[in-house]
């Protein structure tokens, strides 16, 4: 298959391997991350697909799956769809057979992964292309910790809530943390 016949373009770059040993497997791929797309934006490319079907009837398809799904689930039946596969189960022991569910002890487990035709057809259709690896750089100039009320380009491992500065692109970036960012 050619490009223009691909449904996608997944980008990637090479990068060091850090479990490499030898000279064989130097480096290995890593995908080039794009924006997330969420549900929203999802529905708004369907509406673009010349379809008579309205952003609102294709919300009130979404919500009305989404809700006769977890029924189905919550109820105990295994759901298969095109797009996942999706069951409950029980985790934890239990002392005997008259035991009962405890929250302090059990938890409802819910599995859900992709359908392996999916998962199949995705990899078909995928048009692969090396891309730079410049873009995927981020480099941390600056942290400020809210705790010690500091700035600095490094700090010891621990718990922080900070505000950090990054340049990716040269082009400087503030991104802060609402919550607290582990420093490993």
């Amino acid at each position: 298959m050619n490009k223009e016949e691909k449904l996608g373009n997944v980008q990637y770059y090479l990068r060091e391997n850090p479990l490499s040993t030898g000279d064989e497997n130097k480096f290995m791929a890593a995908v080039k991350r794009k924006e997330v797309k969420r549900q929203d934006q999802i529905v708004t490319l369907m509406t673009l697909k010349n379809t008579t079907i309205s952003r609102e009837e294709i919300e009130l398809v979404l919500r009305q799956l989404k809700q006769v799904v977890t029924q189905q689930i919550l109820a105990g039946y295994p759901v298969i769809m095109d797009l996942f596969k999706a069951q409950v189960s029980i985790k934890g022991g239990f002392t005997g057979g008259e035991d009962e569910f405890d929250a302090r002890r059990h938890f409802v487990n819910v599995s859900m992964t992709a359908n392996g035709d999916f998962k199949k057809e995705l990899a078909k259709n995928a048009f692969v292309e090396k891309v730079s690896d410049l873009e995927e750089k981020t480099k941390i100039f600056e942290i400020y910790d809210y705790t010690s009320r500091s700035v600095s380009n490094e700090l010891p491992a621990g718990d922080y809530r900070v505000r950090i500065r990054t340049e990716r692109n040269k082009t400087k970036k503030e991104v802060e943390y609402k919550d607290t960012l582990t420093i490993r």
